[in-house]
Parts: structure tokens; sequence; C-alpha cells
């Protein structure tokens, strides 16, 4: 039953899953697999009462088996989509305690302390992912087309790859999905966590109280007024403006710098 509703699920057969999880579960109501699988279907809705549902299905594996990766993560996920950032973190926490080298617990790891409001600690938790990212990248030079490369291509998933490669199959299909997450979005992960580490440096760059905003070429006739008018102290006070698009950015990012240069000459 287990295997028919992970299939009838990952086809979208929602109603079909249900019923095959149920089955199972009315033959033994503590059943972990069928309470994990549960859990994952009621989180997947987002809706409230659903979510604590599925917490209370977790309880209850965790009860059994208090290291179950995927109940720590789910937990971890649903408490932080119930806005219980404490809770989330005290499951998160364990995950990483417990599974140190998954990735996706560090990732919810760089959200909750994002959520925080802790952007220091942010950046040093993006700094870390990104090292493990460097390290795990194959070296494009020496080494043949990776299986992760193949995989980043859209019309491929991990079942495939393994029926075609070989290798170790992964009858879980939530693990399987995680793996194709990590490894599609490897790009988009990087892209973000650069993000938040250019945002740490555009804050500590100053802009100067009498900075000539109309000396500027470029800037648009709105973009110009709104900086005239707030005075950013930063570069990245100045980015959180409404309408200072990136572009804008930049030019400001040139400007300082010309400026800067030309007062050490004179």
């Amino acid at each position: 039953r287990y295997r028919l509703a992970e299939i009838l699920l990952m086809r979208g057969d929602t109603q079909g899953a249900n019923t095959q999880i149920e089955e199972a579960l009315k033959k033994d109501k503590q059943d972990r697999q069928a309470l994990l699988l549960r859990a994952h279907m009621r989180a997947r809705s987002g809706q409230p009462d659903s979510l604590k549902s599925a917490v209370e299905d977790l309880d209850e594996v965790l009860r059994q088996e208090p290291n179950s990766q995927k109940a720590l993560y789910y937990m971890a996920r649903i408490n932080l989509l119930l806005g219980q950032n404490d809770k989330a973190r005290v499951f998160a926490a364990e995950l990483e305690k417990n599974y140190p080298d998954y990735l996706p617990a560090k990732l919810m790891q760089l959200q909750l302390t994002l959520a925080s409001g802790d952007q220091k600690g942010a950046v040093s938790l993006a700094n870390d992912l990104l090292v493990r990212l460097e390290k795990a990248a194959p070296d494009r030079e020496n080494s043949p087309q990776s299986l992760a490369e193949i995989l980043r291509r859209q019309d491929l998933t991990y079942k495939k790859i393994v029926s075609v490669f070989g290798g170790a199959d992964i009858d879980d299909p939530d693990i399987a999905e995680a793996i194709q997450l990590e490894v599609k979005y490897e790009g988009y992960i990087k892209r973000q966590l650069q993000q938040i580490q250019r945002s740490e440096r555009l804050e500590h760059r100053r802009i100067p109280a009498t900075f000539d905003y109309d000396g500027i070429t470029g800037f648009s006739g709105e973009v110009r007024e709104k900086l005239k008018r707030v005075r950013p102290a930063s570069v990245g006070q100045a980015s959180r403006i409404s309408g200072v698009t990136p572009a804008a950015i930049s030019l400001l990012l040139v400007a300082i710098e010309r400026s800067r240069r030309q007062s050490t000459h004179q």
C-alpha cells in the first residue's frame, strides 16, 4: 500500500493515495510510514488546518522514532509555514545535528536566520553553503559530464537516471524529489546566496551626505528625485527605495567610486 500510495501521489492522484494510506492506518493507526505519507499530503495543501493535522501525525512518528529525518524535516518546514519560527528552529537544529550533510536542513537554517532579521548570521550560513557547493562541483576541465549535470536537464528525473546508468534506487519519492531539487536548482540557490552576500556589502557602502545625484547620467527623473528626497546613507538603503532599480544601483555605485577617486586626486 505504501508503494502504491507513493506512485499515486507522484501521479497527482491525491484521492487514490489517501485511500491507500487510510487503509494502512485502519490496520495500524500508529503505522509510521503511513503517518509520514499522510503528513506529507496534508502539508502539500498549505492550509492551516491541514498543516496542524500534519503536525499531529508527525508528533506520533517522532514519538516512535525521535531522529526520523523526514519527520524532523517536515516538522521544521511546517512550523515555518505556520509562522512558528521558534518551534521550527528546534526541529531544524535536531535535523542538522543528526544529519549534518543534509543540504535542505542548511537551507532551512538560512531561511530561519533571515526570518529573524539576523543578516550577518545569514551571510555566514550563505558562505558555508557556497563552500559546500563549490566542493561538490565537478572539475569541468578534467572530469566527464557528471550524472548531476545530466539530471539538470528538464526532461529527466532521478528514476530515469538510475534506470539508465544504474546505482542505488530510492523507493521514497520524497528523498528522490529532494535529490532532484538540490541538483536542478543548485545554480538558483547559489545566486540567492550570493545576492545575500551582495546585500551585506551594499549596506556598508556609504553615500556622502552631500553627494550630487544631478551629476549622474542615466538616471530616470523619478529615481533621481527619490534619491534626492530620501538622501539614503548607504547603497543598501538606496536599493530598498521603491522604484530604484538594480540598474540604477549599478550607476550609483559607479558614480560613488568615480567621485571617491576624484576626491583622492584633488
